[in-house]
């Protein structure tokens, strides 16, 4: 079945879900399909060129981004941040309650690219009264910690994360209709989200890039760095070796989890054991926004589908599924662990 027939066929199911994008690829080839409406009261088509909120996708886009300032010399993954703060005479700021805790002054690029802090997702920075785990014992997703160590990049490159994001990621991938600001010629390609009875909301034109869930982008833009990173691991590239190596296997507050075996964390993206083999994967849920990316880099197939309808809506679970076949346990690992710590 062609890739736009899955899509129409699925979508007709889910009457909360407006439109809908899909970009699939291979080793050779993509292919991209698009349906239903920017808004569910307007006319305005779903295509190429409509920007999404990309959600938590950003976060494996700013892994990146980190992974290749790795590898220029810049940052190492090991290196405790203390480090980086006395190098660079770096004032703590809005971080101060953090800073001034020794532990977490030792936590390391790799502990927070793998959500392994002890920090939780979010949480008021003066509400800070300790680490919820020695940083690399458990798995726990935190956004927070994204952010964080983008102000650290921020203040040592003296660049804003747009202009980081376009020098390493945006130019070099020809993702002309990405960027972690607003620009005002997207305001007719940027879709409405929509609530879960399908109802437009007000368009979010953020003008403050944060790297955990605020990239704006298109299914193409974000298909071709999805496409990129899924085939430097399939080549065994540099750090990107990495990415696909379960780097944290117990998570925090699941025993069932933790034992599982099939679910896991790499550097920057998350890890499905599916018929034998490790896939990557990353879901994005914004308030009226829901966007899924997997791909199994052995094969080098994946898939990248963003809706602009409320989160929890099944709609890229059944065209990935269709697509890649039922039961990768990412789905319910969502549902049943990630809906319920993060």
């Amino acid at each position: 079945m062609l890739l736009q027939e899955i899509l129409n066929k699925q979508i007709a199911r889910f009457d909360n879900v407006p439109g809908a994008g899909i970009f699939y690829f291979d080793v050779q080839e993509s292919f991209t399909a698009f349906t239903g409406l920017k808004n569910s009261q307007q006319k305005g088509l779903v295509n190429s060129t409509t920007v999404f909120e990309a959600a938590s996708l950003s976060k494996p886009l700013f892994a990146y981004i980190v992974m290749q300032l790795i590898k220029k010399g810049l940052f190492d993954l090991d290196t405790p941040i203390d480090n980086y703060i006395r190098k660079y005479k770096i004032p703590a700021l809005d971080y101060d309650e953090l800073l001034s805790d020794p532990f977490f002054r030792q936590i390391s690029i790799r502990a927070i690219l793998i959500h392994s802090t002890g920090l939780p997702n979010w949480m008021a920075i003066n509400d800070y009264k300790g680490l919820l785990f020695e940083p690399g014992d458990f798995f726990q997703y935190s956004g927070m910690s994204y952010i964080f160590l983008q102000w650290l990049i921020e203040h040592i490159l003296q660049q804003s994360i747009q202009d980081i994001a376009f020098e390493y990621v945006f130019r070099p991938l020809g993702m002309i209709h990405s960027g972690f600001v607003w620009k005002q010629e997207w305001e007719n390609d940027l879709t409405n989200g929509h609530d879960s009875h399908g109802k437009p909301v007000e368009k979010q034109r953020k003008i403050h890039g944060g790297v955990a869930a605020a990239l704006l982008t298109t299914v193409i833009d974000y298909g071709i760095f999805f496409r990129d990173l899924t085939d430097k691991i399939r080549r065994k590239e540099d750090l990107y070796t990495q990415v696909c190596i379960p780097q944290i296997r117990k998570f925090y507050n699941s025993e069932y989890y933790s034992k599982s075996g099939t679910m896991a964390w790499g550097l920057g993206v998350g890890l499905e054991l599916y018929d034998d083999e490790w896939w990557v994967w990353q879901v994005g849920a914004n308030p009226n926004f829901f966007n899924w990316a997997l791909a199994n880099p052995a094969t080098g197939k994946g898939a990248v589908i963003f809706t602009n309808s409320e989160p929890g809506n099944s709609l890229p679970e059944a065209v990935l599924s269709e697509l890649f076949g039922d039961n990768h346990p990412c789905f319910e690992f969502d549902k049943n662990y990630l809906a319920q710590n993060s």
